[in-house]
Order: C-alpha cells, then structure tokens, then sequence
C-alpha cells in the first residue's frame, strides 16, 4: 500500500484499485467521473480519491457475471464494380 493508504487501510489509492482490479488508471478515473466506481476525498474535492476495498469486491463481483457478447454477422458484400485486378485474377483461374 501507499504511504496515503496506509493511513485509511480500508481505502486504496487510484493507482492501487486499477492494479488489483485489472484496469488502466484512465479507465478507472473514467469510472469515477460517471459514478460506477465509488470514492471518498478525505481532504474535500480537489484533493487526493480514495477508493474503499469493497468498491474492489463489488466490481470483481460485478465482473464474475456472464457477459453477453454481440452476435457476429457476415460482412456485407461491397457494392460497386469488381476492381479489375480481381476480374483479370478469375479469368485467369479459368
């Protein structure tokens, strides 16, 4: 831990959440700014972000659950004409 969590054990700084969560530090100031990541500021706004421990359990908690993934569909053919290189390559194969 830092030197500024050490003296709130129970809050890590932005820099250690991201390490034990996984992220990048940006991400996890992202996160901050839209109200997923919850933070304490000892010294009011302006100051230093501490982050509680159970922020950590709750997102790795979150982060355990399935995650839908898109269906992939087939590219859609390009329309146009065929570019030449590609006629004169099927004649060939002829």
């Amino acid at each position: 831990m830092s030197p500024d969590s050490d003296s709130h054990p129970n809050y890590l700084s932005v820099e250690e959440f991201a390490a034990r969560v996984g992220f990048s530090v940006p991400t996890v100031r992202r996160r901050i700014q839209d109200g997923s990541i919850r933070v304490w500021q000892p010294g009011g706004p302006g100051t230093r972000l501490s982050i509680p421990l159970s922020e950590t359990e709750r997102l790795l908690q979150e982060s355990a659950l399935p995650v839908k993934t898109p269906v992939s569909r087939s590219p859609k053919p390009l329309s146009g004409r065929t570019p030449r290189w590609k006629e004169q390559l099927k004649t060939q194969q002829k």
